[in-house]
């Protein structure tokens, strides 16, 4: 996957976090942090190889995959895509 398509992919899960609704105190706080690593992801300004992005992904699919689907779906791929780059 090209770099421009992976920062979309981001992007999407961005927008799908920011309009995730009636979200309880655990899962927001996940959200949050989600946000803030695929933030500092886009701008390249952590190791992704360091990030504790792909465990918090993990964490937030299994939190949201009733809940949230779209959300779960998004959360998914770039779970696949992170694994799949060795990360």
């Amino acid at each position: 996957m090209k770099a421009s398509e992976f920062d979309r992919l981001l992007e999407k899960a961005r927008e799908a976090i920011q309009d995730a609704a009636d979200v309880d105190d655990s899962g927001r706080e996940l959200l949050e942090f989600l946000d803030r690593d695929i933030r500092a992801l886009l701008k390249r300004t952590e190791d992704i190889g360091a990030s504790a992005l792909p465990e918090r992904v993990r964490v937030a699919i299994r939190h949201f995959e009733v809940t949230h689907p779209v959300l779960t779906a998004v959360l998914s791929e770039i779970s696949t895509i992170l694994s799949n780059a060795g990360i």
